[in-house]
């Protein structure tokens, strides 16, 4: 897959770089299951800036971003509609409690949504 650019506001390179060094609990928790291409072989990565919003965990390869909590980083990640590189992507949204308390459910959905995205990709067009 071709590399994609993603163009962002500098500002927010420092923040994103200390945030990926201070992962919440449950970011940590998730992160340890994503890593190191744990999950079905894709690469994500934490705390990447897409546009201008900071995502907690970004896989380019299937499109999928992932937020815990997204109350939380509303002052940094915003429905913006109008967004190219979130309308090629698809968003999941987790509350802490559950990434911290059913972290094998959370990353069941994640691999079932990872093998649905696949599925659908290779169909081949009517």
């Amino acid at each position: 897959m071709e590399k994609i650019y993603l163009p962002h506001k500098r500002s927010l390179i420092y923040k994103a770089s200390r945030q990926r060094r201070n992962l919440n609990p449950a970011e940590q928790i998730l992160w340890n299951k994503l890593r190191r291409k744990k999950m079905l072989g894709y690469e994500f990565k934490p705390k990447v800036i897409l546009e201008n919003q900071i995502v907690d965990f970004f896989c380019e390869e299937v499109g999928l971003v992932i937020m815990i909590d997204k109350v939380v980083h509303n002052h940094v990640f915003k429905d913006d509609p109008w967004n190219p590189i979130l309308l090629e992507s698809e968003t999941l949204n987790f509350n802490i409690h559950e990434v911290m308390h059913y972290t094998d459910s959370v990353c069941d959905k994640i691999e079932r949504w990872i093998t649905e995205r696949k599925a659908l990709q290779a169909k081949p067009p009517l």
